[in-house]
């Protein structure tokens, strides 16, 4: 008796096996059959039929969920890294040399790079593109931002250092303060757009990652129902 009560609750409790790894579509589903099963399938992006638990298996893509699933893009970032990429190079501010510019001008461009090949697809790429937005955007919201609002000025001044012997002489410069103010919004909204496209590339990452083991455990599980 307690060898067909295990029996019968191990049974149950296979049967009600159900996994959510996909996040955005539907529950992925693993339906076990009995012995007098003459098909069965496991869900997630392929079909395994079987025969009595024949050793051989056929795996066929699932045309209902390839037709459901869209690979996830990061556009909206390649358009945001180009923009800052155009407006670092030209904004004009005398006291900025290009030297200056040219690091931030190649990390733009990385994310860029990177961004053209980040997919639910390439999971690794996601990775990759949420490590170097999450510090560029903490980079963006607490050094840049504050630095550039508190370091503006509208006004250009010559002479009165500690060294020199000419008088101090100051002439507004609006170009410069607004030029810094611009920067310091521009600074702000961007780390908080790579903020987020960092949240949202980790989330990729992960699903994907998730789904790689749910399939290769339901792969193993399949395969030892298979040889029973």
């Amino acid at each position: 008796k307690n060898m067909k009560f295990m029996r019968s609750t191990l049974r149950l409790s296979m049967l009600l096996i159900i996994h959510d790894v996909d996040g955005i579509s539907a529950h992925k589903k693993w339906i076990l059959p009995t012995q007098n099963s003459q098909e069965f399938r496991i869900n997630k992006n392929h079909h395994i039929d079987g025969s009595k638990f024949s050793k051989t298996l056929l795996l066929q893509p699932n045309e209902k969920e390839n037709t459901t699933h869209r690979d996830v893009t990061f556009l909206p970032v390649i358009y945001v890294s180009t923009f800052n990429l155009v407006v670092n190079i030209l904004r004009p501010d005398p006291a900025i040399v290009w030297q200056a510019r040219v690091p931030r001008a190649l990390w733009e461009i990385c994310i860029a790079v990177i961004a053209t090949r980040a997919k639910s697809s390439n999971p690794i790429f996601c990775l990759v593109l949420a490590l170097m937005t999450i510090s560029t955007a903490l980079i963006d919201i607490f050094i840049w931002a504050p630095g550039f609002a508190m370091f503006a000025s509208f006004e250009t001044c010559t002479g009165g250092g500690i060294f020199s012997r000419q008088p101090k002489i100051c002439k507004t410069d609006y170009v410069k303060g607004a030029g810094r103010l611009f920067t310091s919004v521009q600074s702000l909204l961007t780390g908080l757009f790579y903020l987020v496209t960092s949240v949202v590339s980790w989330s990729v990452f992960v699903d994907a990652r998730d789904s790689k083991i749910a399939i290769k455990n339901a792969d193993a599980m399949a395969k030892v129902m298979a040889n029973r």
